[in-house]
């Protein structure tokens, strides 16, 4: 019998009624630190050009998101699809256009 490398990994579950993801005491509260990180980087900017901030933002959380996810559930598109609370279609287009390679 072989051992399954992923037993022993944290697995990204929800742990309420509403399958939202609930924080514990320790845990880095994320709209904090991405507050901090994305004041500090908007204030580097002149605002003088024409940008996409939004869409930088969306890609650079994003496209993470979805690799981590996806190694967790072990490639399984629809377990990733539930988690992310996104269709499984809607994934997959995702993976082809960026590119992800999760295997």
């Amino acid at each position: 019998m072989t051992k399954n490398p992923v037993k022993n990994k944290p697995k990204i579950e929800s742990n309420n009624k509403k399958g939202e993801l609930v924080k514990k005491k320790d845990d880095i509260n994320i709209e904090e630190w991405l507050s901090k990180k994305l004041k500090r980087y908007i204030s580097k900017l002149d605002g003088s050009k024409k940008g996409d901030l939004r869409k930088l933002i969306s890609r650079c959380i994003e496209e993470p998101l979805i690799k981590i996810v996806l190694k967790e559930t072990e490639g399984n598109q629809l377990k990733a699809a539930n988690i992310l609370g996104i269709n499984r279609n809607t994934l997959r287009k995702k993976v082809q256009e960026m590119r992800i390679r999760y295997k």
